[in-house]
């Protein structure tokens, strides 16, 4: 390919392929956990499987190309080989192996060390490979190096040695076209020497994996073509994307969402155009696991542990410095990240005929086959924190459960449960009611809502309902309606919309309109009902129910007192708001007169 940067934008996720599992946590030589190594992406000696070895000796990637005749194709093939170090101490014969060495409080260990390797194929006309298959050698020479460790006083105390197998291999590629798209198939082989001329001395396994290619994958970039996606073909290409058969590696697409010409076969289950975390502060060498749990691991290591560890290798030695010094605020980025989730549109989901949203009480009752912690959970209270919905449009409520003493620390981190619409049960009366008076005392009958808030404050109301005067506080009525979990909120406010003075007016406002003058970004010190709106979604928050009880003023100008009609609209507006928090449920079919607005 004429770019030589062309796989440039595959590299992060690529080299996270290639580690995977390289070096398993905790990291050091000892650990139980890498006496087993090489677990992804193993393409064996073919020898090694006659003799009944379970990994394969070949690696098959079978993908499709649109517009193929005029498609130029490059090939990059990636893997790991071993490397055998080894420690040696000085003894009267000269040098004998040991498992390890500490020179001057320098731990040296045996481990097998992984080196990169790759081969680049030179371009290659699609159209060309429907007659002529053709077939790439695949060659690493065998390699030898000595260094000799001496102690603080000079003296020589050991050496290391490091040794590689040579590995022999080929590359087969070939297409065949299906239709107006062509199949391509790039096969990898190993044909390496089994059993090894001169033994290694080691178990079978062990010595296989140093003549194999590990963590094998395969990049593919196209130019004048198009690779179509296995997972979500185009319905006339689902026929063809069927017929593809792919070993021990899966081809994804790669890049921004929507490209095309670049394309991973991973040894590791992917989806198309995946990337790495931009809250992960490196490599762990486990990408697949969660970085904030595999720093917490290696930060309960011992000190002699974490030496150990930094002896094993080099990479190792790189994940305990970064895990033992990562600032604070970088290692808190690494909690809580959620992608797959994005808030559902209308931010609330209907149970059994209730509005479930931020703020409402549920009972949960996980269906047949949930996890521990879930059934643990069956039959308790908890409180609904947000509602999602996922790229299949499946329905998610996340909740933190009453009486849990960590419930703040689960919402400060934004750690939840995660139930299904099926497995919680609402809770009635299914929310409470917040009458909020709103304006300012000053501006004559501008002080509309806060008077009947006054006057409502009187009265015996709900346990349900709680009266505010909120004034011009338009931040604190956002916060209010954002942590009371309230189901209906009434705001009592002068309301000019053209008629006589004294109107009252039942108001549904359009939740979704902005102030027709003013800032477009939402101000923290304004009233306007559509301003408070802005805020509580800026902050997260859902508004449920809304109505607003509005009242024609008859002056707004800067003066103590209301106009003698809207004095006299209080009382009607006070009656109004204790027959809706009284059944407001049924106001859409008792106050026919309902009028829309902002």
């Amino acid at each position: 390919m004429s770019d030589p940067n062309v796989f440039a934008r595959a590299e992060a996720v690529a080299n996270a392929v290639l580690y995977e599992g390289y070096v398993l946590y905790p990291y050091r030589a000892s650990a139980t956990k890498n006496q087993l190594r090489w677990q992804f992406g193993i393409v064996a000696p073919s020898g090694f499987g006659d003799e009944g070895g379970t990994e394969p000796s070949s690696m098959q990637t079978e993908c499709l190309v649109d517009n193929p005749l005029d498609a130029v194709l490059a090939i990059r093939v990636r893997w790991l080989q071993a490397q055998a170090r080894t420690i040696e101490v000085v003894d009267p014969s000269g040098f004998r192996r040991v498992p390890s060495l500490d020179v001057d409080g320098r731990p040296l260990v045996t481990w097998d060390e992984g080196i990169e390797r790759q081969i680049d194929l030179p371009e290659l006309h699609v159209g060309e490979l429907f007659q002529q298959p053709l077939t790439f050698r695949l060659w690493v020479a065998d390699g030898r190096e000595e260094e000799l460790v001496h102690d603080a006083s000079g003296a020589l105390a050991g050496r290391i040695m490091r040794t590689r197998a040579p590995l022999e291999g080929r590359v087969r590629v070939s297409a065949e076209p299906l239709g107006s798209a062509a199949r391509v198939r790039v096969r990898i082989e190993n044909t390496s020497a089994w059993p090894p001329p001169v033994p290694d001395g080691i178990a079978d396994r062990d010595a296989a994996m140093r003549r194999s290619l590990l963590g094998t994958h395969t990049l593919l970039a196209l130019r004048g073509g198009e690779f179509i996606s296995l997972l979500e073909p185009p319905e006339w290409a689902k026929a063809a994307a069927a017929s593809c058969v792919n070993e021990h590696s899966w081809p994804v697409l790669i890049g921004a969402a929507g490209e095309t010409r670049l394309m991973l076969s991973s040894p590791i289950i992917l989806y198309d155009y995946p990337n790495t975390a931009p809250e992960s502060a490196g490599d762990l060498c486990d990408a697949t696991e969660i970085d904030e749990i595999l720093m917490l691991r290696v930060m309960t290591l011992s000190d002699a542990e974490k030496r150990e560890a930094c002896a094993t290798d080099e990479r190792a030695r790189q994940i305990i410095e970064r895990s033992d010094t990562i600032p604070d605020e970088l290692f808190a980025r690494l909690h809580g990240a959620v992608r797959s989730l994005e808030p559902a549109q209308e931010r609330w989901v209907d149970v059994a005929g209730t509005r479930i949203t931020r703020g409402s009480r549920v009972r949960l009752h996980p269906r047949a086959g949930a996890d521990a912690m879930d059934m643990f959970l069956d039959g308790r209270v908890a409180r609904v924190e947000a509602v999602h919905r996922d790229f299949d449009d499946a329905t998610h409520i996340a909740v933190t459960v009453e009486d849990d003493p960590a419930a703040d620390m689960h919402e400060w981190y934004g750690r939840y449960f995660y139930y299904g619409p099926d497995e919680v049960e609402p809770i009635t009366p299914p929310g409470r009611v917040l009458v909020a008076g709103i304006g300012n005392i000053f501006n004559a009958d501008d002080g509309f809502g806060v008077e009947v808030a006054r006057r409502l404050s009187e009265r015996t109301l709900p346990a349900s309902v709680k009266v505010e005067d909120f004034g011009i506080r338009g931040m604190h009525l956002a916060y209010e309606m954002l942590d009371g979990g309230y189901a209906t909120t009434i705001l009592v406010d002068a309301s000019p919309r053209g008629q006589a003075p004294g109107t009252v007016y039942l108001i549904e406002p359009d939740l979704t309109a902005t102030p027709s003058s003013g800032p477009a970004i939402a101000d923290a010190h304004g009233m306007h009902p559509a301003v408070v709106f802005q805020l509580l979604a800026t902050l997260g928050g859902v508004p449920g129910h809304v109505l607003i009880v509005g009242c024609e003023p008859s002056s707004i100008d800067e003066e103590m007192g209301l106009s003698d009609p809207v004095a006299r609209a209080v009382d009607e507006a006070v009656e109004l708001i204790a027959e809706l928090v009284a059944h407001p449920e049924t106001i859409a079919t008792r106050y026919p007169h309902l009028q829309s607005g902002t």
